[in-house]
């Protein structure tokens, strides 16, 4: 028989060195760095390790690298219990430098493969329809990912009573917002729930306000909205509600993967079949204790710290702070 998994996230999978302040002028010498680790990374990567840690069932569908980097993403996966039975092999893994700067902000370089064109042929649809979520990390505009092809997978997923997420990011350089837009459309119009950044959603809808922001990507078919506003949590619009969720306070040690923490607590809390809020809640706790460690998979260990972090904050039933 099949296994029958709670979430099944697809796409970006990268190897991840991370460099611990590399400033302007070491780039001109040899030299020691205060710190260097070698990680796995990618959103869609990083929300299935970290729904594993929250104790869900996951599977994996995307391209890996037929080289080092590959072998080295597919052991994590496998040693963490995510399904990889229909990953696919071929090229070269992604693999980016990320510079690990002080207050836990990063800038990142990148080699990008074409694992990272997410296409609708990669996907295993027998999978996903076995699936309660199937989540895509993420929508990234002049990526060459197949949106047509994919909002199609996500219409039939939907039409077996899979619920459909994603996530976004934007490619870097200086492109027409509107353009930007039109290419995610196609997979916009078959989500559930969509859940970028703030800066994201501003980007795509010219809107900076975010429940305007939110208002926007749901006029553009979006069925739930979830805008991650760093520090001052989340919003979250679905139903004609919109809902401010606090951020946990937490010291911060590195930002590196805290939004794939963050949609990763959401697709759990979507699994476990709770309130649209209480897996905003989830997803806070997540993103927020992703952060007290380096690296996206260092900080967040369990669903038990995390109902332990959501359980001490001062928050009443409306969402609002104290």
């Amino acid at each position: 028989m099949e296994e029958k998994l709670q979430v099944v996230c697809a796409g970006h999978a990268v190897v991840d060195v991370l460099l611990d302040t590399v400033r302007p002028s070491m780039l001109e010498h040899d030299g020691p760095l205060q710190g260097a680790t070698l990680a796995a990374g990618g959103d869609a990567l990083n929300e299935a390790l970290a729904l594993r840690r929250l104790g869900v069932s996951v599977g994996f569908l995307g391209q890996l690298g037929e080289d080092l980097g590959g072998e080295l993403l597919l052991t994590l996966l496998r040693r963490a219990g995510v399904n990889v039975g229909a990953v696919r092999r071929s090229g070269r893994t992604t693999l980016s430098a990320v510079n690990l700067l002080p207050g836990g902000e990063h800038r990142f370089w990148s080699f990008q493969s074409g694992g990272n064109a997410l296409q609708a042929d990669m996907l295993d649809e027998g999978m996903i329809a076995r699936a309660k979520v199937f989540c895509i990390g993420s929508l990234m505009p002049h990526s060459g990912m197949d949106f047509p092809g994919l909002g199609e997978v996500c219409r039939r997923a939907r039409a077996q009573g899979v619920l459909t997420a994603a996530d976004a990011v934007l490619p870097p350089g200086d492109y027409d917002q509107n353009e930007m837009t039109a290419q995610l459309l196609p997979v916009i119009r078959q989500l559930d729930w969509f859940l970028p950044s703030i800066g994201e959603a501003s980007v795509l809808t010219g809107e900076r306000e975010p429940r305007l922001a939110a208002r926007a990507l749901q006029a553009a078919g979006a069925r739930g909205v979830v805008l991650k506003l760093g520090a001052r949590g989340c919003l979250l619009a679905a139903g004609g509600r919109e809902l401010m969720v606090p951020a946990y306070p937490v010291p911060v040690v590195d930002t590196v993967g805290a939004g794939d923490n963050f949609v990763a607590g959401f697709l759990a809390g979507l699994s476990f079949g709770w309130s649209d809020r209480q897996c905003a809640r989830l997803a806070a706790a997540a993103g927020a204790l992703s952060t007290t460690a380096h690296g996206a998979a260092g900080g967040l260990k369990g669903l038990e710290q995390a109902m332990k972090l959501m359980k001490g904050s001062n928050e009443d039933e409306t969402g609002n702070a104290f």
